[in-house]
């Protein structure tokens, strides 16, 4: 299974913005662009200094990503349609593009911030993206569309692109029915889809390193050392009856188990009414979600204090890749 296949929700990065004051645009497919001149706004000119125009679509825009998709992903041929929802008009400097299909809703989003002056000194330069969206887009996966944004970012030599990893599988009743593939990816392979991307926290070594060794563990022993009596006996019975995964030893251990379940996800679509391996797996991860089963990588050096029978795994949302 790609781990794309479902779709992938991020809250904001946290960037501060001077202002949330946004000056909206209509949709704006292949090509078009809006002939309106509204009065110009007085603000810290770009290099190349374009003219700045209230309502008008921001540098990024119209001298980026508007050749960029025209030359590397047309419309014909891949349906890709893309516009600018709103730039900040005190921060021109800094817009969001979202990058959608006729009928499908939104496959990316990103904010930019691109605020360069060859009067200044280099480290005074921001050249940045934030991914705040990504989703399997038609018949193009997740990791295509993010090679798309990584293309664009080398493109115009942008250096690094940051994300909140709040990863899931989803289907059209996500309340009920989800897959925090960040957690799952962590118990198949010891590491989250983007981390295998190359988006990394910090701490990532210490966490993958710790993560390989939580998976190693037998399967059953993490689930007793995760969840009450009850929900062990609970998940423990569904996995004997109700599932045809692998046969179940006390030897099997977690990574085994979860890496075979990740090649039986990617063959059909998630539906937990339908599928009792879909509404085993939601279940699970649903318990580890709530559970004191994981810890945020920044308190990776209480590590070192836990118990040595001590089950939780470590992860970051805050992931960020340099761009070369």
């Amino acid at each position: 299974m790609e781990s794309s296949t479902g779709s992938r929700r991020y809250s904001k990065s946290g960037i501060r913005r001077k202002t949330i004051k946004y000056k909206r645009t209509k949709n704006t497919t292949l090509g078009t662009s809006r002939t309106s001149k509204p009065p110009t706004l007085k603000t810290k000119p770009l290099t190349p200094s374009p003219k700045r125009e209230e309502g008008s679509h921001s540098f990024m825009y119209t001298n980026q990503v508007v050749p960029f998709m025209e030359e590397h992903y047309p419309e014909e041929t891949t349906g890709f349609i893309y516009n600018e929802p709103y730039y900040v008009v005190e921060e021109p400097t800094r817009t969001t593009i979202k990058i959608y299909k006729k009928d499908i809703e939104e496959c990316v989003a990103i904010s930019i911030h691109y605020d360069v002056n060859e009067e200044a000194e280099e480290e005074d330069n921001i050249k940045e993206i934030v991914l705040d969206e990504l989703n399997k887009c038609g018949e193009h996966t997740g990791t295509q569309m993010l090679e798309l944004v990584e293309h664009f970012a080398k493109e115009y030599d942008y250096e690094k692109i940051s994300l909140i990893d709040a990863s899931n599988i989803l289907n059209n009743d996500p309340a009920h029915c989800r897959i925090p593939l960040r957690f799952f990816m962590i118990l198949a392979t010891g590491q989250t889809w983007y981390n295998s991307k190359g988006y990394k926290s910090p701490y990532f070594k210490k966490e993958h390193k710790h993560n390989l060794k939580i998976i190693k563990l037998p399967l059953l022993t993490y689930f007793q050392g995760i969840m009450t009596e009850k929900q062990y006996e609970d998940i423990v019975e569904r996995l004997t009856n109700e599932l045809d995964i692998m046969p179940i030893t006390r030897k099997t251990t977690v990574k085994k188990f979860f890496s075979a379940i990740k090649q039986e996800l990617g063959r059909s679509t998630l539906n937990c009414d339908e599928n009792p391996l879909h509404k085993w797996l939601n279940d699970v991860l649903h318990i580890i979600s709530l559970s004191g089963a994981r810890i945020h990588s920044s308190q990776i050096e209480n590590i070192k204090n836990l118990p040595k029978n001590n089950i939780v795994f470590v992860w970051n949302a805050n992931v960020t890749k340099e761009i070369t």
